[in-house]
């Protein structure tokens, strides 16, 4: 990433021409403006889940920076190098206001990531807009002084929709660092589909902003921000509501337990096992959310029974029993509220594959990645590596019921991740 950034950053350093044209011709107080706004702006943080921090509203000026090419009265001219200078130092003082007041560490990653992953689409944006001679041998600065403006609101939406592409890769990149093992690749498929709206969003209020600067001058930047602004409490709401959600799933999934129907970090094992599989066979991150939800409560159906299974193992019960237990539970989820696939999930999490396979029932992959994570699970396998023995013995019992009971695609799926966990041990039956 650091590669990539120093090069865009470079590309506007030595590009030919005066690089501080924009001071020299009383850009100045446009600079200093964005500069002051920006920093404003960084101390408006989002935060989504599975996203790097950002802030929506200094991403939206930087770029609104970068593609501004008029004035009220007349041309705005600045060099790349001055618009990145201007954007560093506002994201640099708006990172130190936030020290300051004890929302942020210096030491952060996220942070540093976002923070240069914003200085490069602003950079290059900044470089698309001012220093090729992309439009019959003109910059966009000079060559748009005659266009009508819906042409040039045109060129800035699609300049940055271009930034956005490049953008998806190196937020990746940031996220990989933490990502449990799931590989650089998967994180971009996820970002480039998550990106979509926000980048959208901002795209369009970056272009909006430069627009609007051009007919109102100055005062327009806040007046385009405080739009944004809106959409980003909008989008904070969601996200704690959210969090509540996963909140309740949690909680509930600790029920169980606390009551003696199962042993205790059963439900975390096996979300975890399901997390791995499914990331295993490929499925999109989003699903393997839902998957690792689904998981963390599959057993609540077995606060209905009048006695507790033997330590909790519902493989040890008959198969009719097995889904008495799971349309309970997935009925429990369905008065609870949470989405209907999580209690699809739940319900379809007890049928064997071979009536899968003979058309009598339709199980989602994800129910059967769950039935084979939680009857590894209950015959005592573990993914902790010191436990070899536990894990080759579950996998024995697994395979003793392979096409019948369990689907031959995810026991394959778990015995390659058994093999990431236990590198030392022969899983393979």
């Amino acid at each position: 990433m650091a590669f990539f950034v120093a090069a865009v950053v470079g590309l506007c350093v030595l590009m030919p021409g005066n690089v501080f044209r924009g001071v020299e011709s009383g850009g100045a107080p446009v600079l200093l403006t964005f500069l002051v706004v920006i920093m404003i702006a960084e101390q408006f943080r989002l935060e989504i889940p599975g996203r790097l921090p950002t802030s929506a509203m200094s991403a939206a000026a930087g770029m609104a920076l970068a593609v501004t090419t008029r004035l009220p009265d007349e041309l705005f001219l600045c060099s790349s190098a001055e618009v990145l200078i201007t954007v560093a130092t506002g994201q640099l003082f708006g990172l130190l206001v936030r020290v300051w007041r004890g929302r942020a560490s210096l030491g952060d990653s996220a942070v540093a990531f976002d923070g240069a992953t914003r200085l490069f689409s602003v950079a290059l944006a900044a470089t698309l807009a001012r220093e090729m001679p992309l439009f019959g041998g003109r910059t966009l600065e000079i060559a748009s002084y005659t266009w009508p403006g819906w042409l040039l609101a045109a060129v800035l939406v699609a300049i940055g929709a271009l930034t956005g592409v490049f953008e998806a890769p190196l937020r990746s990149a940031g996220r990989s660092i933490d990502g449990a093992g799931v590989s650089w690749r998967r994180f971009v498929s996820a970002e480039m589909r998550s990106a979509v709206p926000m980048g959208a969003a901002l795209t369009a209020t970056g272009a909006l902003v430069a627009l609007t600067v051009s007919v109102c001058g100055l005062v327009g930047i806040p007046l385009v921000l405080a739009v944004l602004a809106l959409t980003d409490f909008g989008v904070s709401r969601y996200v704690q509501v959210q969090e509540t959600y996963a909140q309740s799933i949690r909680a509930l999934s600790r029920m169980p337990e606390e009551l003696g129907f199962v042993a205790a970090g059963h439900g975390i094992r096996v979300s975890e096992l399901s997390r791995a599989i499914g990331r295993r066979m490929r499925l999109p991150e989003h699903d393997v959310d839902l998957l690792g939800e689904a998981a963390l409560v599959h057993d609540v159906g077995q606060l209905g029974l009048r006695r507790p299974l033997p330590r909790g193992a519902t493989v040890q019960a008959a198969t009719n029993d097995q889904q008495r237990i799971a349309d309970g539970g997935a009925e429990v989820l369905r008065v609870g509220g949470p989405p209907m696939p999580l209690a699809e999930l739940v319900r379809h999490q007890a049928v064997p594959y071979h009536r899968v396979m003979s058309g009598q029932h339709d199980a989602p992959l994800e129910a059967r990645i769950i039935k084979v994570a939680n009857a590894f699970d209950d015959y005592g396998g573990r993914l902790d590596p010191s436990r070899s023995e536990e894990c080759r013995v579950g996998l024995e019992r697994i395979y003793l019921g392979l096409g019948y009971e369990y689907d031959p695609r995810v026991v394959d799926a778990l015995t390659g991740v058994l093999r990431e966990f236990h590198p030392a041990t022969d899983v393979q039956i």
